[in-house]
């Protein structure tokens, strides 16, 4: 089983000085010379998710090309928050954080002072990128923006959280319903492996993530963009896969930090559903995940009840999602939900015209331009 290795804990002062207190809070971008100072900070934060780390930027950067603009907070010269984002021009909205479910700032030790001053900051770092807008996915942490007369706070749906910490016995923090399936794909002679960093997505995983996609109707990342998230994060990029003899017909892949385990790709082969891989790879994380210590399994958003019932089981709590939308102008923002008729018709031809093998080649294309 694999264990993290160098998990660091940066830890801000419980009391801030006199200075923090009184001082003025900057924005700056951050340098490569702060990646170390950067990722402590966001691995002490206990809403931080894989995302906010600096490894994501170097691979949003290395995988896509993308304008990264990566914002440190300070007060007195002292490191209160980060911002990670990304600048699309042709939206016109400075994004925090493409392709994930979560991003926005990252603050400790804030006092409400300076607090609200940070859309107005944050718009004005918009508009250094050539965009107009922020747009804050999740924002767990940073709920207070939306207190702005500049920001828009909406509730898309829920995600799914699972507490290890005041769980003794994971095993017991599961539904009945949820340890069925696991014994019922061990009885099928399912077995599970924990792998980490370029392990992690080696042999059987895009193809079994190609496939995955396929069915979702949802344009692939390429098999680059996963190989350097192994890279940039190492041991902090975790997966379980199962195995029906040698054969791997399922992995479940989520990125760590030290609070949480955030779960944000599932692919299996569909022809062994009925013996529950799914399940047992959910199982496997859940596990592992307790033996590490770590405080959270974030299971990731629900958009319809089936995948709320799903977190559930596990033992997860719903919590509210929501979207943040930073703009001058609020009587102009757009709604930040998508139920466009033209998505869906997408969807479709993508589903029955594209065959699997033009999808690694045409996803990545179609992905850049859909953040």
């Amino acid at each position: 089983m694999t264990m993290l290795q160098n998990w660091t804990t940066y830890h801000p002062p419980q009391n801030p000085p006199l200075e923090l207190r009184a001082g003025r809070i900057e924005v700056s971008p951050a340098s490569d010379d702060g990646a170390q100072q950067w990722d402590e900070f966001a691995l002490s934060h206990p809403e931080s998710r894989f995302c906010h780390l600096w490894g994501f930027k170097k691979t949003l950067q290395e995988a896509y090309g993308f304008a990264v603009t990566y914002l440190k907070l300070t007060v007195s010269g002292k490191l209160v928050g980060v911002f990670p984002s990304v600048a699309f021009r042709r939206s016109g909205h400075l994004i925090s954080q493409p392709f994930v479910e979560y991003g926005g700032p990252l603050v400790s030790d804030l006092p409400p002072a300076q607090y609200v001053q940070l859309p107005s900051l944050l718009l004005a770092e918009a508009d250094k990128a050539g965009c107009g807008s922020v747009l804050i996915r999740g924002g767990q942490g940073a709920e207070s923006l939306a207190d702005s007369p500049f920001a828009r706070r909406e509730v898309l749906q829920t995600y799914g959280e699972l507490d290890l910490w005041e769980k003794s016995d994971p095993w017991k923090a599961v539904t009945h319903q949820a340890r069925n399936c696991v014994k019922q794909a061990r009885k099928a002679g399912l077995r599970t492996e924990i792998f980490s960093g370029p392990q992690a997505v080696a042999g059987a995983f895009y193809d079994l993530y190609l496939g995955s996609m396929k069915r979702l109707s949802v344009p692939p990342h390429s098999k680059r963009f996963f190989q350097s998230l192994a890279f940039n994060l190492g041991d902090r990029l975790v997966a379980c896969w199962a195995f029906l003899g040698e054969r791997p017909v399922a992995v479940l892949l989520g990125g760590c930090t030290q609070p949480r385990i955030h779960l944000f790709v599932m692919a299996s082969d569909h022809r062994d559903w009925k013996i529950r891989p799914n399940d047992l790879v959910n199982w496997g994380v859940i596990e592992w995940a307790s033996s590490q210590g770590i405080r959270h399994v974030d299971f990731g958003s629900a958009s319809t009840s089936e995948q709320s019932r799903f977190k559930q089981k596990w033992g997860a709590r719903l919590l509210p999602y929501a979207h943040t939308y930073l703009n001058r102008s609020t009587k102009i923002s757009p709604s930040l939900r998508n139920h466009s008729r033209t998505v869906f018709l997408q969807k479709l031809l993508w589903n029955y015209l594209v065959p699997v093998p033009a999808t690694k080649i045409l996803g990545p294309m179609i992905r850049k331009q859909l953040p």
